[in-house]
């Protein structure tokens, strides 16, 4: 595998400085979850405070590229797996054991796992063509939580964008 497992962490850094508030709302988020940290990045900040501390996560990824990351030197990567966020030890021990000519197979799985997951959470899920970058979280009657990602056309056309 030549790709880092990776490469999300840095598209979300990057999303930081998008102009579009909710896309900046949602790298925050996911940043969050993912390395439970949030370097004093608020989505709705000034441009002036934003850049500080978009400075201060471009800082932090240099470390972490460079063996800041973890003790012993070496770069600490993670991958998500069906909604679990599993670093790259986890996944390494998660596979021990697994028969050579069986290891691809399940290997591609998760691959295409992971890949239908992402493309599922970045489409609206009322249009489908758009990218989904508000997300709605709704309890109904029975007290359920549901979410709906949804691009800002379809939200402003049901009513589900602040002040809309």
């Amino acid at each position: 595998m030549t790709e880092p497992l990776e490469p999300n962490i840095a598209r979300l850094v990057a999303d930081l400085e998008s102009e579009d508030a909710f896309e900046r709302r949602e790298a925050q988020e996911q940043l969050l979850l993912v390395t439970r940290q949030s370097l004093g990045f608020v989505w709705s900040d000034p441009a002036p405070a934003r850049e500080e501390a978009v400075a201060r996560w471009k800082d932090w990824l240099k470390r972490r590229h460079h063996g800041g990351g973890r003790s012993g030197g070496g770069e600490t990567r993670t991958v998500e797996v069906e909604g679990a966020l599993m670093g790259l030890d986890q996944l390494k021990n998660a596979l021990k054991g697994i028969p050579p000519e069986q290891l691809e197979t399940h290997l591609a799985q998760i691959l295409q796992k992971m890949q239908a997951a992402e493309a599922a959470r970045s489409r609206c899920e009322q249009c489908g063509a758009a990218r989904a970058t508000v997300h709605v979280t709704e309890k109904d009657d029975q007290g359920i939580l549901r979410e709906r990602n949804l691009c800002e056309g379809c939200a402003a056309e049901h009513g589900d964008l602040p002040g809309a």
